[in-house]
């Protein structure tokens, strides 16, 4: 999995929504800051599991001050992904491309 500078995540596998799956040995769990589960990359097949929906906006992303969430921040600062904590939905300030690598 790539998140370019504006945003843009490409993938090696597929995302894969809703998903409520173990992650397998060696995957790249991604984390909220309490802890809990938001999703995850499998190292072998390059799927994206989030345990909410994709969400892909032009707009700015902000940090909430009242949820758990995982940022991405770009070399400017700027969020260019979140996963909100409670829904685990994952934000995009982009595109998601699917088999890209």
């Amino acid at each position: 999995m790539a998140i370019f500078h504006d945003g843009n995540i490409g993938l090696r596998g597929q995302l894969v929504e809703q998903s409520s799956a173990t992650p397998p040995a060696g995957s790249f769990i991604i984390q909220a800051s309490d802890g809990s589960r938001l999703g995850w990359v499998d190292r072998t097949s390059g799927d994206l599991q989030i345990g909410g929906s994709l969400h892909c906006t032009d707009s700015p992303l902000y940090a909430s001050p009242v949820e758990a969430e995982f940022y991405v921040e770009n070399s400017s600062g700027n969020i260019v992904a979140k996963f909100n904590g409670n829904s685990k939905d994952l934000f995009i300030r982009g595109k998601l491309e699917e088999h890209k690598y």
